[in-house]
């Protein structure tokens, strides 16, 4: 079968994926929002946010809901991104359209207490701790404020406790008031699912958004640049980026096909002249990473501090030499 596009008279997108043979179903609410829209002293809502959601909802509080998703033989997560936020399940067929009101019981119907809140923002600083130990994560963050300096873009996902301080339960409903319409989310469901259960619960659910203004963003401004932090580690962590198509552009498939070649696994061209040719790195490969009007192409290198200065006649724009983790914005 054929993937469909349902459109509710509000806006609301189902994209229904049909698989014949299978036995359970993937499902989320995808919500065009993000810490791109973020202020910056409230840098790290949406992603708060996105954690206030396992704190009960509807009829059920934290435990029970937990409780009422593994009775249901599901497992249920979410996602902040810089544009998107998901929140996702996966279950046994005939329980689908149950996982689909207890995502809608979140976005809707959610339990925020102000003690919730404040024991939430500190698991969130663990988290940006946890994120701040691995320097292979903590050179991405790097990168992206370089790349996208004094921007919405390059700030952190995960914010900051300063920024955090000023998030109330208000601050959390004026969020949603603003980001939660019809024309911003789509719910996607892949697998084996009763088509018209999704739809009607979907329509129960969703049906009633009311469109209102979209929430302006600022326009992406990649620059050059670098950002580097210097730490007692056995290698240096290298970003490089370079332009690349949008998420709208249909250039975008070609550009993934090219990293894919050039950096994409062990018989890419990176790992094979980078690695097994001149031995200079333990982990190198790229990726491209997409905006609504940005995009780019980036590689990841792993590598003693040694071999990060050796690198430097190769063209690349900036390496760090000195056994800290650096960016290139270029």
């Amino acid at each position: 079968m054929d993937l469909e596009l349902v459109r509710l008279p509000n806006g609301v997108r189902i994209a229904i994926d049909p698989m014949p043979g299978l036995a359970t179903a993937a499902l989320g609410v995808w919500q065009r929002v993000g810490a791109r829209w973020e202020p910056a002293e409230l840098n790290g809502v949406a992603h708060l946010f996105e954690h206030m959601a396992f704190k009960g909802a509807g009829t059920r509080d934290a435990r029970q809901f937990a409780e009422a998703i593994e009775n249901a033989g599901a497992n249920m997560n979410a996602a902040t991104g810089y544009e998107r936020t998901a929140y996702y399940a996966r279950t046994v067929a005939e329980q689908a359209p149950f996982a689909l009101d207890l995502i809608a019981d979140i976005l809707f119907e959610p339990h925020w207490a102000p003690e919730d809140l404040e024991k939430e923002k500190g698991v969130v600083a663990q988290e940006r701790g946890e994120a701040f130990d691995a320097p292979d994560d903590r050179v991405f963050e790097l990168h992206q404020s370089a790349l996208y300096k004094d921007q919405p873009l390059g700030r952190p996902i995960l914010g900051t406790d300063e920024a955090l301080k000023n998030v109330s339960v208000e601050t959390l409903i004026n969020f949603r008031a603003a980001h939660m319409t019809p024309e911003r989310v789509v719910i996607s469901i892949a697998g084996a699912f009763d088509r018209d259960a999704i739809i009607d619960t979907a329509t129960r659910r969703f049906g009633g958004l009311s469109a209102k203004p979209d929430p302006e963003r600022e326009a992406a401004r990649p620059q050059t640049g670098y950002a580097s932090e210097t730490r007692k580690l056995e290698q240096t962590h290298l970003v490089f980026s370079w332009p690349s198509p949008p998420s709208g552009s249909d250039q975008l498939y070609a550009a993934r096909l090219m990293s894919e070649i050039f950096g994409g696994g062990m018989s890419s061209r990176l790992f094979q002249e980078v690695r097994e040719t001149r031995g200079l790195v333990y982990a190198i490969d790229s990726a491209t990473d997409t905006l609504e009007d940005d995009g780019r192409l980036s590689v990841y290198a792993g590598c003693s501090a040694e071999n990060a200065a050796r690198g430097r006649g190769s063209g690349a724009r900036a390496v760090g030499a000195d056994g800290f983790e650096r960016s290139d914005g270029g």
